[in-house]
């Protein structure tokens, strides 16, 4: 009896740990962009990856123990369920720290991660802290140059940029580029994305004449290695034609985005998130010209798109239905207006949570559609909400800040306050 005990335990055994590997394995699957199609696809192994990363854990092996937790936040990520993917994170990072101990590579990379959602949450605090410990790690047990080391520096200068510190951004993101440089050559796709980030944040600051030859350097880069079409080459042309924007150098711009556009349809398909994310690029040049008619019919295509794809829930529905709200307001029709941006802060914030600097844009806008209506007062409470939000992210002193101070100051004028909130659309930027 004592015999048939152990070999049942022993078989018991290897189903658990075949079951946890197997688990692992779907989750190494699940990618960072999500369709309906794909979430429904992986919707009925999550709750196995959930028992395993709650329930199995001692049955994986050390090399898979973050596995299933990635996989998850990766899945929830992507459908803007980023407070669901808090849990799977911060578990992960107790667990890893548990087995592995508090020097440990997978223990660096599972900070990581909790620090890209924290900035999702637009927690730039929590954020900063955690890449921090994981930048502390990778330096200890891989060296002070190290292509990890890099990764985590451009990461931080991104923090950074968030928070207007644009020095700081400036100093971590050209050592992530020398390092690359050192180590990967001068023409290598994490060096032209080094490029990418560098010239997105001298484009945040208006320093547009050294983004412009970053932009078209990585776009070289990418072009040598990748295939035209290739999506990290399509964010670089979608960067470059978005800065000539900035500029009004729109007949420069708008060939770029129709031809960004027309590439990742043949390559992605018409229904897809990143090609809303271009429709809403589209329309946001024609917004800066006051072409509105045409901005209205691409702001429309990207809603539905998004609706499609990801569902009424997701912030890029949120951002797209806040685009279009704008730009029903420039036209004076006011009627879908203030029901638009009251839903689209709903969304925002059951995803984003309360401060997020995208809730700060839509209480702004809407103030300015609450004063071309006389109505002063709601005016301005909204702008003193999304002042206190400003304040919360960037500190009193930060120049956005100020701009919704004197938004505020201004709001019981009889004169209309025109809106800051700019065109917010995602993926701008390339993360690695």
């Amino acid at each position: 009896m004592s015999q048939l005990n152990t070999q049942h335990n022993l078989e018991v055994e290897r189903l658990k740990r075949a079951f946890a590997s197997a688990m692992a394995a779907i989750a190494k699957q699940i990618p960072e962009i999500l369709t309906l199609e794909i979430i429904t696809a992986n919707s009925p192994a999550i709750p196995h990856i959930e028992e395993v990363a709650l329930e199995l854990t001692s049955w994986l092996e050390n090399e898979d123990l973050t596995v299933p937790f990635t996989g998850l936040g990766r899945f929830y990520i992507g459908q803007g369920a980023y407070s669901r993917t808090v849990l799977w994170y911060e578990t992960c990072l107790a667990m890893a720290q548990e087995r592995l101990g508090r020097e440990h590579l997978d223990v660096a990379s599972s900070l990581a991660n909790l620090a890209y959602l924290n900035r999702f949450l637009a927690r730039y605090g929590e954020a900063e802290t955690l890449f921090l410990q994981a930048l502390e790690i990778y330096k200890h047990l891989l060296g002070e140059e190290h292509l990890d080391v890099a990764t985590t520096l451009n990461n931080l200068a991104g923090i950074y940029e968030d928070q207007g510190r644009y020095s700081e951004a400036e100093i971590a993101g050209k050592k992530a580029l020398e390092l690359r440089k050192k180590f990967l050559g001068e023409e290598h796709l994490d060096v032209a994305t080094s490029m990418n980030d560098l010239a997105y944040l001298y484009r945040c600051q208006g320093r547009y004449s050294e983004a412009e030859p970053l932009f078209l350097k990585a776009l070289e880069i990418y072009r040598q290695i990748k295939d035209r079409d290739d999506l990290w080459t399509l964010v670089i042309l979608s960067n470059l034609a978005n800065l000539y924007s900035f500029q009004e150098r729109y007949s420069e711009a708008e060939p770029l985005l129709l031809e960004t556009l027309e590439l990742r349809k043949s390559w992605l398909g018409e229904e897809h998130p990143y090609v809303a994310t271009n429709l809403n690029d589209v329309a946001h040049l024609y917004f800066l010209q006051k072409r509105y008619s045409e901005a209205e019919a691409m702001y429309v295509r990207a809603l539905n798109l998004y609706r499609y794809l990801l569902g009424e829930e997701h912030p890029f529905f949120a951002v797209s239905l806040y685009n279009l709200a704008k730009t029903y307001l420039a036209q004076g029709q006011y009627d879908q207006v203030e029901e638009m941006h009251n839903k689209a802060l709903e969304i925002g914030k059951r995803s984003l949570g309360g401060d997020d600097r995208f809730i700060a844009a839509v209480l702004s806008s809407l103030a300015s559609f609450l004063q071309s209506q006389c109505r002063y007062d709601q005016a301005e409470s909204l702008l003193v909400q999304a002042l206190e939000i400003q304040e919360k992210l960037f500190g009193v002193d930060h120049p956005w800040t100020t701009a919704f101070f004197m938004l505020v100051r201004h709001s019981n004028s009889n004169e209309r306050t025109s809106s800051l909130s700019r065109s917010m659309t995602p993926g701008r930027k390339l993360h690695q």
